[in-house]
């Protein structure tokens, strides 16, 4: 199952990729938000880094496990997620539409690796179009809290 959105950004596309990739902000954005995030490989953040995430949906525990597999400066960040049987990838692009407006594209890819994983792809596709506006919508928040913190660089 594919996902996709687009939302425009009015900064420059070196100022939003930097901001994007801020892992360090980026967890204690997430830790705000209720998700226990724990880095798994110490250092700098490069290709091969990975994060566990922890959370609760619809009451039960859950875990997450994160790593970065693509990053390529100004344009391109690539994240694979596996856990509960649902495995992603998450492609974010920044495209450059002016020196002063970025793009910021959003792809996320799901695929089933068990039947309970299954399931939950299959009750995600019968609810398609509520789906995917929520994820719309979601994505739509985020970019909103990005404009915010570039402001705040500003």
């Amino acid at each position: 199952m594919e996902l996709k959105a687009s939302e425009d950004i009015d900064a420059p596309i070196e100022r939003v990729f930097q901001l994007l990739s801020d892992f360090d902000n980026l967890e204690r954005l997430a830790a705000r938000r209720g998700l226990d995030v724990e880095r798994r490989t110490q250092g700098d953040v490069s290709e091969g880094t990975q994060w566990r995430v922890a959370f609760q949906l619809r009451g039960k525990g859950r875990t997450l496990d994160l790593t970065l597999k693509q990053l390529q400066p100004a344009t391109f960040l690539a994240v694979k997620g596996e856990g509960g049987g649902v495995s992603g990838l998450f492609n974010v692009e920044l495209v450059a539409l002016s020196p002063n407006c970025t793009r910021v594209a959003i792809v996320a890819d799901l695929a089933a690796s068990t039947l309970p994983g299954r399931l939950v792809l299959q009750s995600l596709k019968l609810a398609r179009g509520k789906v995917e506006q929520r994820f719309r919508e979601r994505i739509g928040k985020f970019v909103t809290i990005l404009e915010e913190r570039l402001g705040d660089y500003a």
